[in-house]
């Protein structure tokens, strides 16, 4: 190697290019911190050489690269900017083929470092970074290298010679497990340079020469001698996996619907940036969309066959979006799981195996089915205080064996005997988790209507309801009577409700009042009581309906409407009539309080008539007469007449449908010797079907001249 003595001074002139990274609008989702995974960037291969003979900028205008930059070092130390006239590279930052007449691979590459005027001295070199983007990092390196020398080259201290060296480093790793090295390149062939023994984590890695000559050689000296790299592979850490997010819409919050459904969903990632998206549903594959990345192949890169980035940001670090059109017709009724899922394209190579994707999911529920009509629908008896049963109508639980949505409504209306509507439709609604199907324990469907809007006259009527599920679906219709005694009171139901009755004869004061009250036929009685609420406060208003009917029939009928004091006490005249069952009866909406049953005993006084009231012996009697209704009609009348100090019957007769009976009799009366007394009564007795207590008409006399002899 030459000494030259009096260069106590140089200058080495670099270019230096920075690579701005692209801004991209995140999503407004957390980042997954869990690795993505490993991926090669591919620059400056001799398989991508185009026919102009550029092979594609590295460096200047291509942002996505990173920060590639020239530096140079002095006794360890390293430093950027102006290096006097050394040649960074040839064009700058720029991949080219070095001889025009021989554009092939041998001298293609990145030529570094063309040594033009004046030597580095010993420990002094130069050579290029490479920064990757913000968020990824550097894991392995393999680059290939050749001297490139001019026709009459020899110095000793150049390339050439081997005075200058090549060098490799990951920065800011451990020097250990080849982390650096250095290396005399040949001038005949490339040979493969850069991996580290164990994957690294850093943020940067240097390839360069530095002067390094033997002996006492202070100084290191070869024009027009350059260093030529090509086909570095560098391996990148992707740490951050996509960012995947299911657009907002009724379907993908989990809300019930039905027919097709269009779900939406963006992707993004920063780093790699998205190569695939995929749509599973209950874990099959329903969509594949692959987005288009600047890759290269593999081949001739150490024999791995996979595909390359070109850049160090291959793929689109924009939002992307895509959306999948679904019909759940074809899926069934119920929950299904959609998942959503991204690949960058650190997960989607398989250089060092494949990473799993990065993925979000929702439940969407599905609901194309109407809900059953209510089944055993059945209402409360009206005489169940709402305290012991707050609902007025039931049913069984409508989302027993249905997995979609949950039953959410009821609707129903009332109608007259005739089926015309005497209560319009009305909704019942219950307040329960959406998100569950019908058939889930946490499900609340409908199954009762608490308190019905009723028609305020009495009568039989008959209540109409469907159901409606959270789709909106309307189920077929369930029917059931209902039945009133008394017109509705209004006002706010109470939970329990106590009414009185009692019977006292007419002008007895109202201490005497009695459950059981015989009467003789055509005696008036009242009737009274007194309705008292919870706690025995009095109700005051409330409309009491007195409903009766003759022991002997099966069905009450109204009889008085009456309405209490401020005291909650009623009280009303009681007309003659046959003996009858008696109850008071207060309503409010769909239950009834009904007071203990009162009771009339009623004694039938019926008519009897005798034509004449003498007669002789061996003529005939003309009996007539009637008993009060109801049911007089063949009701058994026996004459009696009196024998003695007792009654002897003597005829059995039954009444006419009216309630009439006409007879003959011809007393026994051939051994008379003077006038005498037939004394004659008519007895009812008691008998089933007629509602009435046993009871005699009054005395008929009549007198029987004997015969002539």
């Amino acid at each position: 190697m030459a000494h030259i003595r009096g260069i106590s001074r140089f200058r080495i002139s670099v270019a230096l290019s920075l690579l701005a990274a692209l801004s991209v609008v995140a999503l407004a989702i957390p980042a997954s911190s869990g690795a993505s995974g490993a991926y090669p960037v591919r620059l400056c291969s001799p398989e991508t050489y185009r026919s102009d003979g550029t092979g594609g900028t590295f460096g200047t205008g291509n942002s996505d690269v990173g920060i590639l930059r020239p530096y140079v070092s002095s006794q360890g130390n390293i430093g950027y900017g102006p290096v006097g006239k050394w040649t960074a590279w040839h064009p700058v930052l720029q991949c080219a083929a070095m001889n025009t007449n021989n554009p092939g691979q041998f001298s293609y590459g990145m030529r570094l470092f063309t040594n033009q005027d004046v030597g580095w001295l010993r420990g002094q070199g130069g050579g290029f970074e490479i920064v990757p983007p913000s968020g990824i990092t550097i894991a392995q390196v393999s680059f290939k290298a050749r001297a490139l020398l001019p026709p009459n080259w020899g110095h000793q201290g150049g390339l050439g010679g081997g005075g200058t060296k090549m060098i490799w480093e990951f920065v800011g790793a451990p020097n250990s497990a080849g982390t650096s090295g250095q290396a005399i390149p040949s001038r005949d062939s490339f040979g493969t340079y850069g991996s580290a023994g164990a994957v690294q984590a850093v943020s940067a890695y240097r390839v360069g020469q530095v002067c390094e000559p033997s002996g006492t050689a202070t100084i290191c000296f070869g024009p027009n001698e350059s260093l030529l790299i090509q086909d570095l592979i560098v391996t990148l850490m992707d740490r951050v996996k996509p960012n995947v997010r299911i657009l907002d819409s009724p379907a993908a919050l989990g809300t019930w619907v039905s027919g097709e459904q269009r779900i939406g969903y963006l992707v993004h990632d920063g780093e790699s940036g998205i190569r695939e998206t995929q749509v599973f549903l209950d874990g099959k594959l329903i969509d594949t969309k692959t987005h288009p990345c600047e890759s290269v192949s593999g081949f001739g890169a150490g024999d791995v066959s996979v595909p390359m980035a070109a850049r160090m940001k291959p793929c689109s670090n924009q939002l992307e979006g895509g959306t999948v059109l679904l019909d759940s017709k074809q899926y069934g009724d119920g929950e299904h799981q959609l998942r959503v899922c991204a690949r960058d394209f650190a997960s989607a190579t398989t250089y060092w195996g494949q990473d799993p994707a990065a993925c979000t999911e929702t439940t969407l529920r599905f609901d194309n089915t109407a809900p059953t009509a209510p089944e055993a629908m059945e209402a409360v008896s009206t005489r169940i205080p709402r305290a012991v049963e707050p609902n007025d109508v039931g049913w069984n639980d409508p989302g027993k064996g249905d997995p979609g949505a949950p039953v959410t409504a009821a609707v129903y209306e009332i109608t007259d005997q005739d089926g015309r509507p005497v209560i319009p439709p009305k909704v019942v609604k219950v307040d329960g988790p959406a998100s569950v199907p019908a058939n889930s324990v946490q499900a609340k469907n409908v199954e009762a209507v608490p308190r019905l809007s009723t028609p305020t006259g009495a009568g039989n009527y008959t209540l109409r309801v469907r159901l409606v599920d959270a789709v909106g679906h309307v189920s077929g219709l369930s029917t059931t009577p209902l039945r009133y005694s008394c017109q509705d009171s209004g006002g706010s139901p109470l939970p329990e409700t106590n009414v009185a009755l009692g019977l006292v004869r007419e002008g007895y004061h109202a201490t005497t009042a009695t459950s059981k009250l015989a009467l003789p036929q055509g005696k008036k009685a009242v009737l009274l009581g007194q309705v008292r609420g919870p706690g025995g406060m009095a109700f005051g208003g409330a409309r009491t309906c007195v409903n009766a009917k003759p022991v002997t029939d099966p069905q009450l009928t109204l009889m008085a409407s009456i309405q209490t004091d401020r005291q909650g006490q009623y009280r009303t005249n009681l007309r003659p009539g046959p003996s009858r069952n008696l109850v008071a009866v207060v309503r409010q909406g769909h239950r009834e309080s009904w007071s203990g049953e009162a009771l009339t005993r009623v004694r039938v006084k019926p008519q009897l008539k005798v034509k004449r009231k003498r007669i002789k012996a061996g003529q005939v009697l003309h009996f007539t007469g009637k008993i009060p209704g109801p049911r007089a009609g063949r009701v058994t009348v026996v004459l009696e007449a009196k024998v003695g100090k007792g009654w002897q019957p003597f005829r059995y007769y039954r009444t006419r449908a009216n309630g009439k009976y006409r007879l003959k009799y011809r007393p026994r009366a051939g051994h008379l010797t003077r006038p005498t007394k037939f004394i004659v009564r008519a007895i009812v007795p008691l008998q089933s079907g007629y509602p009435y207590q046993q009871g005699s008409s009054s005395r008929r006399v009549v007198v029987i001249q004997p015969s002539r002899r």
